[in-house]
This record gives C-alpha cells, structure tokens and sequence, in this order.
C-alpha cells in the first residue's frame, strides 16, 4: 500500500507588519483594529486576536464580530456603532500585505466554522490524481540553490501549479447542520464575507468560497435556498461597485478602473487565472443551477406551508 504524498505547503503572509505600517492610531476604527502593531478593539472590547480564539459556540451567538472582521461601504450593512468602509480603507487594505493577511486570517476562521478547509487540491481529486500534481507541482517549483543548474533556462514545457480550493473540511458533517438549511442568518454572513474580501482585493479566497458553495448548494442532502444561492452569486459576480442588494457605491467604480493590483501574499493563483477562462462556463452553470433547484424549492416551500399557517393561527391566538 502506497502512501499518499503529503500537499506542498501553500505560500504563507508575513506575520510581523513591514516598516512601513504605522503604529500609532489612524483616522479610521478599522485600519486601527486589523493593524497588528495597534492592536485595538471593536465597539466591545474585543480585539482581533481574541475573536480568532472564540469557539464555535461563540462565534454562532454573537452577530457583531462579523461587522468589523469584514467591513462593508454599503449603509444598508451598518448596525449599531460600526464604521462604514471608506476610500482610505480600501486603498490601505488593497497596498498592505500585513492587512490583507490578517483578514485572510479571519477567513480562514470562518471557513473553518463552516466546516471548509483550503487545499492545493480540488475537492474529489483521487490519491493518484494528488500524486501527480505533486509531481508537478515539485517540476514547475524545483529547489534552488546558490550556484545549482537552477539559474539555466528551463526547457521542460510549463505545467500547472498548484490551486487555491476551499474544500470540505473533518468537521463538516457536524458544522454543517449549523448552516446548510432553506434559511439561516449564516447566509447573510457568506453573502458579507464573500463581498468584503473582494473589496479589499482578496479574491482568489472570494472566488475559491463560492466554489465551494456551489457544491454545497447542488448536494441533494443539503437544503439551502436559492435566494441565498442568488445572493452569493451577487456578492462575487456583480460588478464591484454594485451591492448584492443593488446599492451603488460611486467611489468603488473608481477603484475598479485602476490597475489591477497585484496579490497578496499567501494567495492562490490558479482560480485567477481560469477566471476569463470559466466566466461562461460559469454563467451556464448558475443559470442551470436556478432551473434544476426551481422543483427542489418548490418542494421546500410546500413543506414549509403548514408552518407558516401555524405561525399566523398563533398569532392570530
């Protein structure tokens, strides 16, 4: 029995902020709440680091981390005493590798609450399928040495490197349950995160999330709705500066007629790459998705008719 070569290990974002980042308080709450060298705190007094130390339990109970881990422009999103993300925060998060790997962080959290997990490999792939892209990945990627035959040209055709997949997780089966029902208050979080991280110029994750929610939508053992599903699709889909709920942010459109910027560290670069590739594919895919679940839901919403008449009799009562 042979056994199963061990993933290459996946870039990895510096954990100590550059020079270059201040370290006394900004003008803005969130730059000084992800900036590792403030260390400052939400509305609670509650600091990044301690929010990624909270159990499952907690991070289900409360509803007013997700605010500041991730921030949203539109005013419609903004509860209570959170800021509104502004031109100033986008334009720190999108030049800092430092602030992007910190709410990589805090994605990595929530994915894991989900029951997802990264991987360099698409979720399905077989033992073999693994072994080879090793293989080639080891090929693309050679170890170099000061001196070696690595700083010749290399003559072997170009291979595919390594992915960016979320990917079910061991405690899927269990955390699941938590959110993958017709509706849940879950769903708007996904919506949140899956817009934020685009925002800030995370998209590799944003894009490797909604994959994985597309899978989950399509299983037949789960039961989420196709409003939610229609929300995640905005949330990655829609242009930048249009919202899931249709709200427009002028200043946004500005950001997306600028230069592309270049990604962070410790992002993919597989699911980039076969973005234009698969944009077609991937309308087609979501628009049969709408079709073949239109029975599923309407399914649903027949067995969900009896609650509902028991609501309004109780309330009627």
């Amino acid at each position: 029995m042979t056994r199963e070569p061990s993933p290459p290990k996946l870039p990895r974002a510096p954990t100590t902020a550059p020079p270059k980042m201040p370290r006394q308080r900004t003008s803005h709450p969130l730059l000084d709440f992800y900036n590792p060298g403030i260390n400052s705190t939400d509305e609670n007094g509650c600091t990044l680091a301690e929010m990624m130390g909270w159990e499952d339990s907690l991070l289900e109970r409360r509803q007013d981390y997700i605010r500041w881990l991730f921030p949203l422009p539109e005013e419609s999103m903004l509860i209570h005493n959170t800021p509104a993300v502004n031109r100033e925060v986008v334009d720190q998060f999108r030049n800092s590798d430092v602030l992007k790997h910190k709410m990589i962080m805090s994605f990595l959290k929530m994915i894991n609450f989900y029951g997802f997990t990264i991987s360099p490999y698409p979720e399905g792939d077989s033992a073999k399928d693994r072994k080879q892209k090793t293989r080639q990945y080891k090929i693309v990627n050679p170890p170099t040495t000061a001196g070696s035959s690595a700083t010749q040209p290399f003559t072997l055709p170009p291979l595919p490197v390594m992915g960016y997949y979320v990917v079910r997780g061991p405690n899927w089966k269990t955390a699941s349950r938590n959110w993958c029902t017709h509706i849940d208050h879950n769903h708007l979080r996904i919506t949140r995160i899956l817009r934020s991280l685009r925002i800030f110029g995370i998209q590799n994750q944003s894009e490797a999330l909604y994959d994985a929610l597309k899978r989950a939508y399509r299983d037949p053992k789960t039961k989420i709705g196709k409003n939610s599903m229609m929300f995640w699709r905005r949330a990655v889909r829609n242009e930048l500066h249009i919202g899931p709920g249709g709200e427009r942010i002028p200043w946004l459109k500005e950001e997306v007629e600028r230069p592309p910027v270049a990604p962070a560290v410790g992002e993919g670069t597989g699911d980039a790459t076969d973005e234009t590739k698969d944009e077609t594919k991937d309308k087609k895919e979501d628009n049969t998705d709408e079709t073949k679940d239109e029975t599923k839901d309407k399914k649903e919403d027949k067995k969900e008719e009896p609650e509902v008449e028991a609501e309004k009799a109780d309330r009627q009562l």
